[in-house]
């Protein structure tokens, strides 16, 4: 059966030229589509990855638990003291008559017995004070064996009263025989205010208690010292055996 289109065409030359014209065309669509294209790539592009970097947080937002600072700080001010006059130094006190006197017996250049020998003959004369300073420093500078120097000041009544408290206290730390004989003295009166202090102090020695027989109490103080006997002197066993 033979064909109804015309014979040109089906020849070879006008095919030729209907495929150039196909491809010239799609070459021209090409060309006119790539910028759109391009440009809606790049639209999509910026759309899904922006390029503008995110925008920080408000300051307000970004700060809300932090303390508020000022943008300039003001220096604190330090607190005006008040102009108050600063207390003038103490002058040294003039020294009482007493002291002078009980400073010079106690110089360094003497010894400790003309020390005593001299606060005594002083005694008499300072007051209530003065004595009772007095007698700190005799109890520290008389021995056991020149007990007797001090030892009357412990028998008057009418001392003040620390001086009588304080060479009772140093009574209590002396050597027996010093110690006990004192005691049974100052219970011979029994208006002596240490006088109760004595007698219990002796009763404790005797382990007995003899009232107010002073004989028996005399008595007692006298086999006791003879059943303990004071210990001799290290200084004298040094010079006895020569060492």
């Amino acid at each position: 059966m033979k064909s109804k289109l015309p014979s040109f065409l089906t020849s070879p030359w006008f095919l030729l030229i209907v495929a150039a014209v196909v491809v010239a065309q799609i070459g021209i669509m090409a060309l006119t589509k790539s910028p759109s294209t391009s440009t809606s790539t790049a639209s999509s592009t910026s759309a899904v990855s922006p390029t503008t970097p995110s925008s920080p947080a408000p300051a307000s937002m970004a700060n809300m638990n932090r303390p508020m600072t000022p943008a300039n700080p003001t220096p604190s001010t330090p607190a005006i003291t008040p102009n108050t006059p600063q207390p003038t130094p103490m002058e040294p006190q003039e020294m009482e008559p007493w002291e002078k006197d009980l400073d010079a017996a106690l110089d360094d250049n003497l010894t400790d017995a003309q020390s005593v020998d001299k606060i005594l003959a002083l005694y008499p004369t300072f007051p209530e004070d003065g004595k009772v300073e007095a007698v700190e420093y005799l109890v520290d500078l008389v021995e056991d064996k020149d007990y007797s120097k001090i030892e009357p000041l412990l028998y008057d009544k009418k001392a003040p009263e620390e001086v009588l408290e304080t060479l009772m206290d140093d009574l209590y730390g002396r050597e027996e025989y010093v110690q006990l004989p004192a005691m049974l003295k100052i219970m011979q009166d029994p208006s002596h205010p240490l006088y109760e202090d004595a007698k219990e102090n002796l009763a404790d020695y005797l382990e007995q208690d003899y009232g107010n027989d002073i004989a028996k109490w005399k008595e007692g103080v006298d086999n006791y010292l003879k059943e303990n006997p004071p210990e001799p002197d290290e200084d004298e066993g040094d010079e006895d055996t020569g060492e």
